[in-house]
């Protein structure tokens, strides 16, 4: 503190104090540099971000709109009032329960890796819902790996930064 003042400008811009302050000492100021900002992993970060983003807004709408989406395919396999409501229930426990597990995975494989699996698992839900010919397996399908798809996609974190 009591040599030359420096030409470079100091942040906050300020000068420094003349007289030591009582109490704790003064942040010290940095020269301001400037620094290159580069996307996430160069740009893929990016696509990781979309596909989660795409996942999040289709994935969820298609389960609210469950009555409405398969109706006809399961009045053909016969189901009926009750099966519509296990169904959809069994969707809602499915989440919860794997809602669970989220935690202890993200810390294993990390967020990136679970969301993009996420994402996958809900493409799968939706082939076998299209393809499946009993109400069993569409019942498993939609359920259970539907269940699992909704937490496992919408595990990426606010920000981007901490993952993996």
């Amino acid at each position: 503190m009591g040599g030359k003042p420096s030409k470079k400008k100091l942040v906050p811009n300020r000068p420094p104090p003349k007289t030591p302050a009582m109490g704790p000492l003064p942040t010290r100021m940095v020269a301001k540099t400037k620094r290159n900002l580069v996307p996430p992993d160069g740009g893929w970060g990016w696509m990781v971000v979309l596909g989660a983003c795409i996942t999040v807004f289709f994935f969820p709408a298609v389960t609210m709109a469950f009555g409405v989406l398969f109706s006809e395919k399961l009045e053909i396999m016969g189901a009926g009032a009750t099966a519509f409501t296990l169904i959809g229930n069994g969707l809602s426990t499915s989440w919860s329960f794997t809602a669970l597990l989220t935690a202890p995975l993200l810390e294993l494989f990390g967020y990136r890796t679970i969301t993009i699996t996420g994402g996958l698992m809900s493409f799968l839900t939706m082939v076998l819902c299209a393809y499946s010919t009993s109400i069993v397996s569409f019942a498993l399908s939609y359920s259970i790996v539907g269940g699992a798809s909704c937490v496992v996609s919408r595990s990426f974190p606010s920000s981007f930064s901490s993952s993996t």
